[in-house]
């Protein structure tokens, strides 16, 4: 849709003007940064969104990034708000059989070049994630720019947090429901979170 390159003086928006897939029989990273062009292959684009990369912990995703081919410089690093690792874990059953499945099993955020946070983890003995929030430097950040209480911050994800388990029990998946959902919460949070919270309460009832 853009007849031209466009700037707003920080970032530079191009027209897509092709799309190859190519065999190469070299090495290949998750990401590759060449001059002139952004190639990714398992993610997003590495300078506007989200990708992965292959590492057991942030330190050696980290040292992944800021090492030959890709050569990020570490001043860079702390432009990363978080990184979550997934994993391949065996969820155990009560007779000693297992099925394999994927977790997200660390989440750290980001103050400075190796200096990590963590804000939460799976403990694969009783199934569940650990949260700490209270620690969390986003969240902090969140607060000193909307001007409020770090409790607030903390109260206000706990909400949303059970409103997204309201939409999970509730089967909405598809992505135009849950933003209908998220905008519903977005002009009526009181309202939105009073029916998460009813709904939910009933369906435990039930159970």
């Amino acid at each position: 849709t853009y007849s031209k390159v466009k700037s707003n003086g920080i970032f530079t928006l191009h027209k897509v003007v092709e799309v190859k897939f190519i065999e190469k029989d070299s090495l290949l990273y998750d990401l590759e940064v060449p001059e002139g062009h952004v190639y990714a292959i398992s993610g997003g684009l590495v300078i506007t969104h989200n990708t992965t990369i292959h590492a057991e912990h942030i330190d050696a995703a980290v040292k992944r990034l800021t090492s030959p081919p890709m050569n990020i410089p570490q001043s860079y690093i702390p432009l990363i708000n978080f990184a979550a690792a997934i994993k391949r874990v065996r969820l155990y059953n009560p007779d000693g059989t297992y099925r394999i499945a994927r977790r997200v099993t660390e989440i750290w955020e980001v103050r400075e070049y190796g200096d990590y946070q963590l804000i939460a983890r799976w403990d694969p003995a009783d199934r569940r994630h650990y949260v700490y929030f209270e620690d969390s430097i986003v969240l902090k950040s969140i607060a000193d720019q909307l001007g409020r209480d770090f409790e607030w911050v903390l109260d206000e994800a706990s909400r949303r947090a059970l409103v997204l388990k309201w939409m999970a029990v509730k089967g909405v998946t598809r992505v135009d429901d849950v933003y209908r959902k998220i905008s519903e919460y977005y002009a009526r949070p009181n309202e939105v979170y009073e029916k998460a919270v009813r709904e939910l309460s009933a369906e435990e009832s039930f159970r």
